[in-house]
């Protein structure tokens, strides 16, 4: 969730940084805000249940986390006249496809996603949630 934060306050500073002007977004009229909120909503309760670490909550965010990228992908397409919406548009679509692919989550551990680990040994790093039970990088294929 902090991530999801610093990466818009990032995209802010720069667009000031490159002369852009911050007011300019309340000329932005979206269609279909409601939506918007809604998977927002859905979005942070997902990240809300994957803190409790109980198998039932992770269980009930995996449909969840599906959800709130189809309510995203639905605010892009009826907003997809907004410059930049069908770029925006086909990331999410292909975190859909992850998310799907991999049963309602996307796999990938903190060892995998550092700048440390690069190549293919990362898709060989067992994930550190349980050390009984092995689970595997995004990049694994079993």
């Amino acid at each position: 969730m902090f991530l999801f934060f610093a990466v818009i306050a990032a995209a802010l500073a720069i667009a000031v940084l490159i002369g852009g002007d911050v007011r300019r977004l309340s000329q932005l009229r979206l269609r279909h805000l409601e939506l918007l909120l809604a998977a927002f909503a859905v979005k942070i309760s997902v990240g809300l249940l994957g803190t409790t670490h109980a198998q039932a909550a992770i269980n009930a965010a995996r449909p969840l986390n599906a959800i709130g990228a189809v309510l995203l992908l639905a605010v892009v397409w009826f907003n997809r006249r907004i410059p930049g919406a069908i770029l925006f548009g086909a990331g999410l679509t292909l975190n859909l496809i992850v998310i799907l692919a991999f049963g309602g989550r996307i796999r990938c551990t903190w060892r995998c996603s550092s700048p440390r680990v690069s190549g293919s040994s990362a898709m060989f790093l067992p994930s550190p949630a349980s050390p009984d039970t092995p689970r595997w990088s995004a990049s694994a294929t079993s």
